[in-house]
């Protein structure tokens, strides 16, 4: 009713027509709307009559979406799939402000907390000793060792982690008193120090690395947890790396490793761009297609793996060598 004239008679507005709808006037029924009759008659969705939610049914969205993703929606996860004309960000605001027949002062991530147990960074549940002496005697028997704060997930838990539990630790949150992991094993369980890790080989790293590509389609970074069938985790063997521990050279890294033995690009070994090189690719490229590359025509011939997707990233965000931030469009235009 808000759109203004009618696009023909000019004399119309929109306005004038809701009005008429409502009040049976210029010979219409009187009792309906603009919104009404485009919603019974063109499937228009009208805010006014929108289907009521209730918390079983968000929540059965809530786990479709963590079955399909492996996490849970966050209110900035767009339309609901499946579900025609919902998203999340608006039972967000249902949950928030009582609409659509929701007691409102609530929100989705709280629902998430208070129905499925998700904790939310924020929302985390307070510790008790009790329970972290359990997980570190579940920990004992299924590795043979006892937990440190580089020892990854923490199996039969919320989603927490050793690393997580050392610092709530360490700074007296979540309930608990400043302390440590180390000093709360050894007084309650008597361990005076950790076993000492087993000493590694670079080949061992190397057949770690290549049955996790093979079950995962991935290479391992330092971020992907537990070693199947270890007690190892991949952050500790790219400490051990970078310091030279358990028998492992010092001064590289696990993404250095699998790039220089496995052939495979890394961000971290990237070789330095020019703009001077650039320009030379998409002259090169400009002669083969009669055109000028922009980010979309994908791998950069002879260029050892480089793709116009990259180049761009690297000279707007200033990487690589690139001291002026810029674009592949406005590097073209300034120099081609």
């Amino acid at each position: 009713m808000y759109s203004g004239r009618v696009w023909e008679p000019a004399n119309e507005t929109w306005q004038n027509i809701d009005a008429s709808l409502r009040l049976g006037l210029r010979g219409l029924r009187r009792g309906q709307s603009l919104a009404r009759l485009l919603a019974k008659h063109r499937g228009k969705r009208n805010i006014k009559t929108l289907p009521k939610y209730t918390l079983q049914q968000i929540l059965s969205w809530a786990d479709a979406f963590h079955r399909r993703t492996k996490r849970w929606p966050r209110n900035s996860d767009g339309p609901i799939v499946g579900i025609a004309g919902e998203s999340w960000r608006a039972v967000d605001v249902a949950l928030r402000n009582g609409r659509r027949g929701l007691p409102g002062g609530s929100s989705l991530t709280s629902l998430l907390v208070a129905r499925r147990g998700v904790y939310i960074r924020g929302n985390r549940p307070r510790l008790t000793m009790r329970q972290i002496l359990e997980w570190a005697d579940d920990y004992r028997r299924r590795t043979g060792n006892w937990p440190t704060e580089t020892s990854g997930s923490i199996e039969g838990s919320l989603g927490d982690t050793w690393l997580a539990i050392a610092k709530a630790l360490r700074q007296g949150r979540r309930g608990m008193r400043r302390s440590s992991l180390s000093k709360l094993l050894g007084k309650h369980r008597n361990v005076r120090r950790h076993v000492r890790r087993k000493p590694l080989t670079v080949e061992q790293v190397l057949a770690w690395c290549d049955r996790h590509h093979e079950r995962t389609g991935k290479w391992p970074k330092r971020k992907s947890g537990p070693i199947a069938s270890t007690d190892e985790t991949w952050l500790r063997i790219d400490q051990a790396l970078r310091t030279g521990k358990q028998g492992l050279p010092s001064g590289t890294t696990l993404a250095k490793l699998i790039s220089n033995c496995r052939g495979v690009r890394s961000r971290v070994t990237l070789s330095p761009l020019s703009t001077r090189m650039i320009l030379r690719w998409a002259r090169e490229y400009r002669r083969r297609h009669g055109q000028w590359p922009n980010r979309y025509s994908g791998p950069i011939a002879n260029s050892s793996g480089e793709t116009w997707a990259g180049v761009n990233h690297a000279l707007r965000e200033g990487r690589r060598g690139i001291k002026r931030k810029t674009s592949l469009a406005r590097l073209i235009q300034d120099h081609g």
